[in-house]
């Protein structure tokens, strides 16, 4: 009966150690519409990051907004193309990032690139940034999860020679 408790025990400790792994869900932020054919450390917005963390996303812009009732409208904006960004004092030279091991706190977003004017209004386009913030799990949480294996390397150790015994 003692084996099965330690069991529960152990896949617990393991379900929570599990959880530090988690991803949390692709957010986005985006900047106010600008005007001007080119921009530079446009800000986008911040990124808070509760403990370390590893940290992927990707620049975008909106291709077109469009209304409806009671004044329907459809406006295309114009074409982005990136040639970089920074989060905080990291930078990067295209529409893509990832920096890992980002220490806790928040980071200012912004992106640097140029339009193409072929939206209806030219020189308007909306810039955003979407990104996935995966905590880095902490030495303790390895530490847990290598003593539960160890309790139940022992149990199954333990079983295994109390049946040798009895045969």
């Amino acid at each position: 009966m003692k084996i099965k408790s330690l069991a529960a025990a152990l896949l617990t400790t393991i379900a929570a150690s599990a959880s530090a792994f988690a991803v949390s869900a692709p957010a986005s932020i985006f900047s106010n519409s600008f005007s001007g054919n080119a921009f530079t450390n446009l800000p986008v917005g911040t990124i808070n990051i509760g403990s370390v963390s590893n940290l992927n996303g990707s620049f975008f812009a909106a291709e077109n907004i469009s209304g409806t009732t009671p004044f329907p409208f459809n406006l295309s904006l114009d074409k982005v193309t990136f040639s970089g960004g920074a989060i905080g004092a990291w930078t990067t030279t295209s529409d893509k990032f990832s920096f890992l091991n980002v220490a806790a706190g928040n980071y200012l977003v912004t992106a640097t690139g140029t339009l193409d004017g072929s939206g209806k209004v030219s020189n308007l386009a909306l810039i955003g940034a979407s990104y996935t913030v995966t905590p880095v799990p902490e030495p303790e949480t390895y530490a847990m999860l290598l003593v539960g294996l160890g309790l139940m390397g022992a149990v199954v150790r333990r079983r295994n020679k109390s049946d040798s015994d009895q045969a």
